[in-house]
């Protein structure tokens, strides 16, 4: 028996959205270059960075190499000790040796890691760990909703609302 027409249009959106998901390298989704600084960098110019680019985070390198990521999680844990952010080193609050990728991998894979493991944010390396890019939990979701934007961009900001002005 043949699926309504909702019915089939809904598995064809999941189809093309899984499958774009399951196919595309995270290189597709331009991801942008990271801010770098070294280890002996202040928190100040860390957050300083993070403020400029608008972004949430930091790689942390040795010469050209990854050692590490802070991100604003990072910034939050600290204990009022280490919040002078013009005396203390980001490379004594980072997070070591964080999980990476490379460009080629999948989306799936980087989102994979972002919900099993909470992160928002994967640094981007090379074979020799230089990092190339930072994808961000918002770089897929952008990914996400460009599949399918007449479904959610049209959507009101407050569906209930647009209900209940309308009598819906």
């Amino acid at each position: 028996m043949a699926g309504s027409e909702f019915e089939d249009a809904y598995e064809d959106d999941e189809r093309r959205v899984r499958g774009a998901i399951l196919s595309e390298p995270i290189s597709g989704l331009n991801p942008p270059e990271p801010i770098l600084l070294p280890p002996s960098a202040t928190l100040g110019e860390a957050v300083r960075a993070m403020n400029h680019r608008g972004t949430g985070c930091v790689c942390v390198v040795e010469g050209e190499r990854l050692v590490g990521i802070f991100t604003e999680r990072d910034l939050l844990k600290l204990n009022q000790e280490e919040l002078d952010p013009t005396r203390v080193a980001v490379g004594k609050v980072m997070t070591s040796d964080p999980a990476t990728l490379r460009p080629e991998d999948g989306i799936a894979l980087a989102l994979n890691l972002m919900s099993s493991r909470g992160f928002r944010h994967i640094p981007l390396v090379d074979s020799d760990q230089r990092p190339q890019g930072i994808v961000a939990m918002r770089d897929i979701v952008r990914f996400i909703v460009s599949l399918f934007p007449d479904s959610v961009e049209t959507v009101p900001p407050d569906p209930r609302k647009i209900q209940e002005q309308y009598g819906g």
